[in-house]
């Protein structure tokens, strides 16, 4: 099978690229046997970045993927001081994987939230510390009960998150909640910590 490796480009303002970086594989970086899907980045506060990608498992039955978290510097090299020598895994929730990572933000601490699909075929939000490890005190249950798909995250001045996506009623009407920095939904915002988006007609 073939290897998958990271590459990006640097633009200097007002020009054009830079510099290639990357063309090598990144040490630490590998995460084989191929990349599917499309990655998410996200900057950290300190510098440096943050990207989800979906990784072929190389499974024969049930998710062929799942969504990992690879930490970059600012210089395009492997930041060995999160996860494993770069790379976290994302949990899905309840036990199960993730599969689909749909969005990702970093908090002004140094944390990433992400959200997607999960194994059990139900959406998830999840949230690594600074250092690559799952936070434990962390816990979106409440949000992902109005939600019956999580497309996009946003994260607010003082640490509360934005979660945006589909409703469960079934006709996928546009919703946004917002959730404390522990992930319970903030029943202060909207209607009960949700606000439905309506076109007008």
């Amino acid at each position: 099978g073939f290897q998958s490796f990271f590459s990006s480009i640097s633009i200097a303002p007002g020009s054009g690229p830079a510099r290639r970086r990357g063309l090598e594989r990144h040490p630490g970086v590998h995460v084989g046997p191929a990349i599917v899907g499309y990655p998410r980045l996200a900057r950290m506060p300190t510098g440096g970045y943050r990207l989800s990608v979906g990784v072929a498992t190389g499974a024969t039955t049930g998710p062929s993927q799942n969504c990992q978290v690879v930490a970059l510097t600012g210089s395009g090299t492997a930041d060995a001081a999160f996860g494993s020598g770069g790379l976290a895994s994302v949990p899905g929730g309840a036990g199960a994987g993730a599969v689909f990572c749909t969005a990702l933000v970093v908090q002004s601490d140094g944390g990433t939230v992400l959200a997607g699909l999960s194994t059990a075929a139900q959406p998830f939000i999840s949230r690594l510390q600074a250092g690559g490890a799952v936070d434990p005190g962390f816990d979106a249950s409440s949000v992902l009960e109005q939600f019956a798909a999580v497309s996009a995250l946003g994260s607010g001045e003082t640490g509360n998150l934005f979660v945006a996506g589909a409703d469960r009623s079934g006709f996928y009407v546009p919703l946004v909640a917002r959730a404390s920095g522990n992930g319970a939904l903030d029943t202060a915002y909207g209607r009960a910590g949700t606000v439905i988006v309506e076109p007008e007609i």
